[in-house]
């Protein structure tokens, strides 16, 4: 959740996860942006999907706009894997920020918590003045975030998101039929 990755991926994961716990329903996660996602998660088994990225471009979201704009207009390849905010792997946004904290002359990593009560506070000001519209802490804010960030490309409503999962999940389903033989 919240960006933190691990070693493998989720179409790998999710039947692995699936296969070992029996009748238990299973949540895929990690890389779920939109209905095709829902739909290959519930093929490999999975009851459904836990979503993380798609809310943070919503009107409902509280990033902030610069924030919401820079996710907008990244890419799949603008995230990178970092232990700067937390301490553990997360998925984030590549920014001047986390850029430093990979420099050779970087201090290292603390263990989760012991990163993320390091850098809160730093954290919470380059989010105050990004907010106030300081051009210097725009370009050093980021914030865990999947690849699905480089299909993330209008800022709407959540339930708009929901619609077009459902939507999206449907379309998929009626691909994958339609290249079945009738009977």
């Amino acid at each position: 959740a919240g960006g933190h990755t691990g070693e493998i991926g989720s179409m790998s994961l999710i039947p692995q996860v699936v296969d070992a716990v029996g009748d238990t329903p299973v949540l895929g996660a990690g890389g779920m942006g939109d209905g095709r996602h829902l739909a290959a998660a519930m093929a490999l088994g999975a009851s459904g999907i836990w979503c993380g990225s798609v809310w943070l471009t919503t009107n409902e979201s509280d990033c902030e706009d610069a924030l919401v704009e820079k996710m907008l207009k990244a890419s799949e390849t603008d995230t990178a894997r970092s232990r700067c905010i937390s301490g553990k792997p997360a998925r984030q946004l590549v920014t001047t920020y986390t850029k430093a904290w990979e420099e050779p002359d970087c201090p290292g990593f603390l263990p989760m918590p012991l990163q993320g009560l390091l850098t809160a506070d730093a954290e919470r000001r380059i989010r105050r003045h990004a907010a106030a519209g300081t051009p210097e802490s725009a370009e050093l804010l980021g914030t865990p975030v999947g690849q699905v960030v480089g299909m993330m490309k209008t800022r709407k409503p959540a339930g708009k998101v929901v619609y077009d999962f459902v939507e999206g999940y449907i379309d998929a389903v009626e691909r994958l039929k339609s290249m079945l033989p009738e009977d």
